[in-house]
C-alpha cells in the first residue's frame, strides 16, 4: 500500500474499464486503434498517460498500453452449475487486465484477462492504484 492504495479488485477494475456506459473497451463499444495505445510494433511501447481521451468515469488507458496487476489470483470463472471459486491461490499466478500496446483489439477488451507469476516484469506491465471513495 502507498498513501492509502492498493490493487483493485478484478471487479473493480472491469467495471472502472467499462465505465458508467457500460461499453467493451474503455473508449466504446468497438476496437479503433486511434482511441487507446494497442496494436503496435513490437518495440513501440507505453505512452504518457494523457494521450488519448479519459472514459466515462475520467480514468485513462483502461484498455491498451499496459496490462495491469489487480489483486486477484487466477481461477477459472465459475461455471453455472458450480460454486465459486474466487482468489485460487493454488493457481501460483495473479490476473492482469486491460492488454498492452502490442495487444490486438481482442487482448484489450475490458472483459479479457491474462495471468503472470507474481514478480514478473515486463515493459508491457504495470499497475493502477486504487484506493476507497468517500
Amino acid at each position: 500500500k502507498h498513501q492509502g492504495g492498493r490493487l483493485p479488485t478484478e471487479e473493480e477494475w472491469e467495471r472502472a474499464a467499462r465505465g458508467p456506459e457500460e461499453f467493451s473497451y474503455s473508449f466504446g463499444q468497438k476496437g479503433d486503434i486511434s482511441k487507446a495505445n494497442y496494436g503496435n510494433e513490437f518495440n513501440a511501447g507505453a505512452k504518457p498517460v494523457h494521450s488519448f481521451q479519459p472514459n466515462g468515469f475520467g480514468l485513462y488507458n483502461m484498455s491498451g498500453n499496459v496490462w495491469e496487476w489487480v489483486h486477484n489470483w487466477f481461477s477459472f470463472y465459475p461455471q453455472p452449475s458450480a460454486p465459486a471459486v474466487r482468489d485460487n491461490k493454488k493457481s501460483g499466478e495473479k490476473l492482469l487486465r486491460g492488454g498492452s500496446w502490442y495487444n490486438k483489439a481482442y487482448y484489450v477488451h475490458a472483459g479479457m484477462r491474462f495471468t503472470l507469476k507474481p514478480g514478473t516484469r515486463l515493459n508491457s506491465v504495470g499497475f493502477r492504484c486504487a484506493r476507497e471513495a468517500g
